[in-house]
């Protein structure tokens, strides 16, 4: 399997919020918190890396004594730094999700549709893989088929030669990236796109829906946004 690595601002700012939600959401959890902000205006998740971030934590029942997943921000050189205090001002952290689904659309989509012509013309296909350290490799699968190890994936995209709907092994390669705390997973050909994405945590009930969604062969219309959960969006283009 020929494999090239990619590693660039997107991935690794992808990574950053990747580490970021689910840092966070592992604080409010175990602080029982009511919600979380982060203390600065985001427009866009580059603007993140390398810099110092401040976490406003509101209404706890415990004070934090662990940093979760959040310290894989600083393990990676993601961020310079990460403060954690009491407070409810700033920007609700669940924006990153949005950003990130942004930034795929923007960066991700136009890069794979690009390899996605060359799996139009030889069958082979081809996987955007975003580790969760920001580290990205495209990797070159078979005719009509690319698969890899299990891996610690923030993000998983792959072409086909033409259409985007999911498979059931598609959709099983899904639960196994959310189950593991990722972001998503996607499919990019000459003509379409199709985002599978974690908007929030992964609970039971987004997995019972995403097996429904595999069993019931659901057609999605162009352009389009859907929730096939509550924390689960399908981005289609």
């Amino acid at each position: 399997m020929m494999e090239i690595e990619i590693t660039s601002e997107t991935t690794k700012a992808l990574a950053l919020a990747n580490n970021l939600v689910n840092g966070i959401e592992s604080l409010v959890a175990d602080c029982l918190c009511e919600d979380a902000y982060i203390i600065s205006d985001i427009s866009k998740l580059t603007e993140l890396l390398g810099e110092e971030l401040e976490i406003g934590l509101s209404r706890c029942h415990y004070e934090h004594d662990n940093l979760f997943e959040l310290n894989n921000l600083l393990k990676f050189n993601l961020i310079r730094d990460i403060r954690i205090k009491a407070g409810n001002a700033g920007t609700s952290y669940r924006k990153l999700y949005e950003l990130a689904a942004e930034l795929c659309i923007e960066k991700v989509v136009p890069y794979m549709r690009s390899v996605s012509v060359r799996t139009a013309a030889t069958r082979i296909e081809y996987m955007y893989l975003v580790l969760k350290n920001g580290v990205a490799e495209l990797l070159e699968g078979e005719a009509d088929r690319v698969a890899i190890p299990h891996v610690d994936a923030c993000l998983m995209v792959h072409t086909h030669k033409f259409g985007c709907a999911p498979s059931s092994n598609d959709l099983k390669t899904a639960s196994e990236v959310f189950f593991d705390g990722g972001l998503g997973v996607g499919i990019v050909s000459p003509t379409c796109y199709f985002l599978l994405l974690r908007f929030g945590p992964f609970t039971e009930e987004d997995y019972l829906s995403l097996k429904n969604l595999n069993s019931s062969g659901t057609s999605f219309l162009l352009p389009s946004r859907r929730y096939v959960s509550n924390n689960l969006v399908v981005l289609i283009g």
